[in-house]
């Protein structure tokens, strides 16, 4: 009776239980693959945030009940909204304004009460973005310290873009607060966020099998050490010492074997321990 309600129950599994299949991400407004451009080398990337209100941090819609996104905040230094150069490790320096708006919107942000959310193009194709869902995510993590009078931000931001590393896209990216230091921010300040920005080319893993017109499906996983995307130069200095080590270790074992021989042939010489030699009777 058990095996038969088992048996039963499987068989309503396979006919009702839809397949369960890989998708790829992201589509456009009408569930499809967007059309994608490669981006060229250098090329900038407008960075927008979602449009969120102050008093509660809930994003706001138009009147189609699309959430609205708008450019970065303005950087003094360059007089634009931040943007970034596709494929380009820089570090960069964007100081805002905080204005009344400013100033509670990263309260709620550092108190996490809302998310920084912004998002890339993945596409050098405008129409994919205009028309469906031509963006990853790229969340921003502030941390610090909220008080009544005034907030303490870190501002130094670790900014890591994945790209496949066979086609000029984009898979994800993420920022965060990475130092040991906060400043501290009043209404009306002046804040300077320094972005250390670092693109990372990898390779996919665990695919589905599925063929995509642009590239790979599968995981882009991160590799297990960083450092596996390049030599750094105290790693060449590291492995230059050992070389030379072994290769000084080699030498003075040959040298140290035929110096022993010619003392016994020719002088008549034989060693007493490993380090000296005595006259032979």
């Amino acid at each position: 009776m058990k095996f038969g309600f088992s048996l039963l129950i499987s068989i309503l599994c396979f006919f009702i239980i839809p397949e369960i299949s890989a998708e790829w991400f992201p589509l456009d407004s009408e569930q499809n693959i967007p059309t994608l451009k490669e981006f060229r080398k250098n090329q900038e990337l407008l960075v927008e945030c979602m449009n969120r209100e102050i008093d509660n941090g809930e994003h706001r819609q138009d009147a189609k009940g699309n959430i609205i996104f708008k450019p970065f905040p303005v950087c003094r230094e360059t007089g634009k909204p931040l943007s970034l150069k596709y494929g380009v490790s820089e570090d960069i320096n964007c100081t805002i304004p905080l204005t009344d708006e400013m100033y509670h919107l990263f309260q709620l942000y550092v108190h996490e009460d809302a998310p920084f959310s912004c998002r890339l193009p993945i596409s050098a194709e405008h129409d994919s973005v205009v028309n469906g869902n031509g963006y990853v995510p790229m969340d921003l993590n502030f941390r610090g310290v909220l008080s009544d009078s005034h907030t303490h931000i870190d501002t130094s931001m670790n900014l890591l873009i994945v790209k496949p590393n066979n086609f000029n896209s984009i898979i994800s990216s993420v920022g965060w607060s990475s130092s040991t230091n906060t400043t501290r921010y009043v209404i009306g300040d002046y804040m300077t966020l320094q972005f250390a920005v670092r693109w990372l080319d990898v390779e996919s893993q665990r695919g589905s099998g599925h063929h995509f017109k642009y590239y790979n499906d599968g995981f882009y996983s991160l590799p297990k050490n960083i450092n596996d995307q390049g030599i750094t130069a105290s790693q060449l200095l590291f492995y230059a010492l050992i070389t030379v080590l072994f290769t000084g270790a080699g030498v003075y074992a040959v040298l140290y074997a035929r110096f022993n021989k010619r003392l016994i042939r020719d002088l008549g010489f034989k060693p007493v321990n490993d380090f000296g030699v005595a006259k032979k009777d």
